[in-house]
């Protein structure tokens, strides 16, 4: 059963990233010339942070609790293992897919 400082953790995440979903989109301006504006990254990399340390805190907080934190902790190091590794693969993807998709995909590729 989670504690009350996993529950407060859980909606504050949720919170982070119903309030970019919401909040990014209003920094949009038709006639900007920028795509990328410092106030738009500035708030979606403060909730990012916001969410990730809600997200340790409750991991912390969740391993304190646990009855038996050997197997526990080599539950979550799997875990950890198998995100970095679908994380990793994702992005390879993408960049291939861009790479072969793009105007000049050698360029793209190769670098040249």
């Amino acid at each position: 059963m989670p504690s009350t400082l996993q529950v407060w953790c859980e909606a504050l995440m949720e919170a982070c990233w119903l309030a970019a979903a919401v909040t990014i989109p209003l920094f949009f301006d038709i006639s900007s010339v920028q795509v990328f504006e410092p106030d738009k990254m500035f708030v979606l990399k403060f909730l990012a942070v916001l969410a990730g340390a809600a997200r340790l805190l409750k991991w912390i907080d969740a391993r304190r609790s646990k009855l038996e934190p050997a197997l526990e902790a080599a539950l979550e190091g799997r875990r950890l293992k198998l995100a970095l590794v679908v994380a990793v693969l994702a992005l390879a993807a993408s960049y291939t897919v861009s790479s072969i998709f793009s105007i000049m995909p050698a360029q793209s590729w190769w670098g040249l």
